[in-house]
């Protein structure tokens, strides 16, 4: 999560840098190919584990895991929030 900030934060200084007030192709294409990996690698990773979540909650009644991922959403969801006031 903190990588995706931080590309996204070094892309809106470029932004300010070049007295610029809208992103371009360019900064679309450098986001792509720095953060989408690790958005990639998360996204499944997330899958996983809202996978197991429902196998912990069907065969043993067990909630650990859906909390875990909850917190993790709201995370990301709060980054994603953030990122509006950055810019």
């Amino acid at each position: 999560m903190l990588f995706v900030l931080a590309v996204y934060v070094g892309i809106v200084r470029q932004q300010k840098m070049e007295e610029r007030d809208f992103a371009d192709f360019g900064d679309g294409l450098n986001f792509f190919v720095a953060a989408m990996p690790a958005l990639a690698l998360c996204f499944f990773f997330n899958c996983y584990w809202l996978a197991k979540a429902f196998q912990d909650i069907r065969q043993r009644r067990d909630y650990r895991s859906l909390i875990g991922l909850v917190l993790v959403t709201l995370t990301w969801f709060v980054l994603y929030l953030a990122s509006f006031h950055i810019s």
